[in-house]
């Protein structure tokens, strides 16, 4: 789960295949962001802190990172491609509203540039090859040129330039 910008909103995503937004005013109802097609786990959300309409998750066993625009649900506005294996987790620049990054078993993370939202997205604008799987990133929220991966026994810390 994850909160958007608004903190009175979030989102959580299951094994149901469904990605929901929440209004902590009313925990009563919750609208359905999108649902996969055939019911496949969705893993991982976040929510862009620098925009309160976008939304980038990834599903179980795939190997692209699905956004959605919450203004219209259950269509996604775009799709990253370019891994060839499993991503494992994402997260959206804290100083941007167009840079994500993604990680993946193919060893890959890679940042992508959204200022140009089109449907498919095929070729990341940075590209970083670790020495295993990636399992984990976080990018820094004070030193925004910074971001940590862990793949293996490892942690190792970046500089984005």
């Amino acid at each position: 789960m994850c909160f958007s910008p608004d903190r009175q909103i979030f989102a959580t995503v299951g094994a149901d295949g469904s990605a929901r937004q929440f209004d902590i005013r009313d925990l009563s109802k919750s609208d359905i962001l999108f649902e996969t097609p055939r019911s496949e786990p969705i893993l991982r959300v976040a929510w862009n802190k620098n925009d309160a309409y976008h939304v980038a998750l990834i599903c179980m066993d795939d190997s692209s990172v699905t956004l959605l625009d919450t203004r219209k649900q259950s269509h996604p506005c775009a799709r990253l491609e370019f891994h060839q294996a499993p991503v494992n987790h994402l997260a959206w620049a804290p100083h941007s509203a167009y840079h994500i990054c993604s990680v993946s078993d193919d060893r890959q993370a890679l940042i992508w540039d959204m200022k140009k939202m089109q449907p498919e997205i095929k070729a990341p604008l940075l590209e970083y090859s670790a020495e295993g799987e990636i399992s984990n990133l976080s990018w820094g929220i004070q030193e925004s040129d910074w971001i940590a991966l862990c793949f293996g026994k490892r942690l190792q810390v970046l500089r984005v330039y």
